[in-house]
């Protein structure tokens, strides 16, 4: 390996490291693998290249992927949302429904 790729694989707390994107169905099967990518690339944009995400977007497949808040919100991706300066995943409730 040459000096330039070891630097690729260096992550952003200083380890060597290889980006793995492992996806599970509901009964913790593994539907999708990739371990290609070099520790120095962000999560969002090893799923942004991948097939899976193409596929995604082509309306593919039906149902959800659930991600940190790394990646961007898509239509097929659901993630945390923040509210009130704190993390949560626990959906806001509507004005005017609130119980009295």
């Amino acid at each position: 390996m040459r000096i330039v790729d070891k630097c690729l694989h260096v992550n952003r707390k200083s380890f060597h490291s290889i980006n793995v994107q492992m996806i599970c169905d509901a009964d913790c099967l593994i539907t999708n693998l990739e371990a290609k990518w070099p520790g120095s690339v962000h999560d969002s944009r090893v799923f942004r290249a991948s097939r899976i995400y193409q596929r995604l977007s082509l309306g593919e497949f039906s149902g959800v992927l659930l991600g940190d808040k790394g990646y961007a919100c898509e239509t097929f991706l659901l993630t945390p949302k923040l509210q009130h300066s704190r993390l949560t995943t626990m959906p806001m409730p509507e004005r005017g429904l609130e119980s009295k």
